[in-house]
């Protein structure tokens, strides 16, 4: 026999999902959380299906794209059925009119259940006045295609007043590296920039410097999940495999050197200076031919993205065509006479 708690718990979800005119999740859930019947949500035989990505709040703003997809080819993350979740059920003023109903028609071990040992009556009396827009209430509900789900049930509060644009608690049992896989599915990572010495002109077989890079080092996004949350941290820096690689446009016009910092070259003005025909730049690009039009130097910035150690993926950055363009000539001589 079932735990009282436990089987007021199940009594209340027949009684919530009977008041909303919902059916429990069947075999085939794919996602559970949200609304139910919402735009997050919603059925098909018996197979329900909903989002959570509405409840996951991302950080820091920048890292991420608000509204889609970001920029490192993370797909969408499909998650097995949990065995329960808390879901919205109502604005103040809806469930206080609801449990005015129960309360004179529902099944006694219920009605008990909301006095017992948390005074939720009192909880809704005092949200009464509350309307759309103004907070929700949330309520378990059990999987019962999950066997564990009369536990996991009695693990959950009877109900949870819940701010707009929050979630509870917990919303439903999200392991971290599934958040984490979602935070990196709309992250940004930034293209590289940087500046060319020599600038705009060139000539050939004198080196030409990568300075000024940006677009580099770390970042890092958070997803959160009511008291669940999970960082990830995306590296392209020195040490990591295969972080950078400069080449030149267009083929054959020169060869891409790759020994760069964080920032780009090594080397100061003074060495940039004092550099000698046909000596190789740590980072940069030395010409072999002269160009027709603008030759472009292009910087390619690989990331590494983690979360407590687990590799994520790779996302390969490379510089836009307005970020190094240069004119290469031939060295002009000067014949004494």
């Amino acid at each position: 026999m079932l735990p009282v708690r436990t089987r007021r718990f199940y009594l209340l979800c027949a009684a919530l999902l009977s008041a909303l005119g919902l059916s429990a999740l069947g075999a085939g859930t794919a996602v559970a959380g949200g609304p139910g019947g919402s735009a997050g949500g919603g059925c098909s035989g018996a197979t329900c299906w909903a989002q959570i990505s509405q409840y996951i709040h991302l950080s820091p703003p920048g890292s991420y794209n608000p509204s889609g997809p970001g920029n490192t080819g993370g797909g969408s993350v499909s998650l097995p059925p949990p065995a329960c979740w808390m879901q919205p059920f109502g604005d103040g003023q809806y469930t206080w009119a609801w449990w005015q109903n129960y309360a004179k028609t529902g099944d006694p071990a219920v009605i008990a259940g909301f006095s017992s040992p948390t005074d939720y009556v009192t909880q809704m009396k005092n949200q009464q006045h509350l309307g759309p827009g103004q907070g929700e209430w949330w309520m378990p509900v059990g999987n019962p295609a999950v066997g564990n789900n009369a536990d996991c049930v009695a693990k959950l509060p009877l109900m949870e007043w819940v701010l707009p644009g929050q979630a509870p608690g917990v919303v439903a049992n999200i392991p971290p590296i599934d958040l984490a896989r979602y935070a990196y599915s709309r992250m940004i990572l930034p293209t590289p920039a940087f500046t060319l010495n020599p600038a705009g002109t060139t000539e050939v077989n004198l080196p030409t410097f990568i300075t000024r890079l940006t677009g580099t080092g770390t970042r890092f996004v958070t997803a959160t999940l009511g008291n669940e949350s999970a960082t990830v941290t995306a590296v392209a820096q020195p040490g990591t495999a295969g972080w950078i690689g400069v080449t030149a446009v267009p083929g054959g016009i020169g060869t891409g050197y790759s020994n760069c910092t964080l920032t780009g070259t090594h080397d100061g003005p003074g060495a940039m200076s004092a550099a000698k025909v046909g000596t190789p730049p740590d980072c940069g690009v030395l010409f072999q031919q002269p160009s027709t039009g603008p030759a472009h130097v292009q910087v390619q910035v690989t990331w590494q993205a983690t979360y407590n150690g687990t590799l994520l993926g790779t996302t390969p950055l490379a510089n836009g065509a307005n970020v190094g363009n240069i004119v290469v000539r031939e060295i002009q001589s000067v014949n004494g006479g």
